[in-house]
């Protein structure tokens, strides 16, 4: 699954400049939503669960470099005057 950033933080794709030509304002767009709505309750638990996929993915992806570091990392220490 491959998601834009702003779809995983806000649940919404951004405008592109040609978008905000051709389509009618934010404002009057959310007049047409029924936020108590199945169809929204059924995204919302959609885009949660996809939340917790990337969270988890980042964790181990974290684990993973964090892993590498320490394999090939040699402390330095230095004395006073080195």
């Amino acid at each position: 699954m491959k998601y834009a950033l702003a779809y995983l933080l806000y649940g919404f794709h951004l405008c592109a400049p040609f978008n905000l030509i051709t389509m009618e304002s934010a404002i009057e767009q959310l007049n047409h939503y029924d936020f108590n709505a199945p169809d929204v309750q059924q995204f919302i638990n959609n885009i949660s669960s996809i939340q917790l996929i990337v969270k988890d993915a980042l964790k181990l992806t974290q684990e993973h470099f964090k892993n590498s570091y320490n394999s090939n990392h040699i402390p330095i220490t230095f004395k006073p005057g080195d």
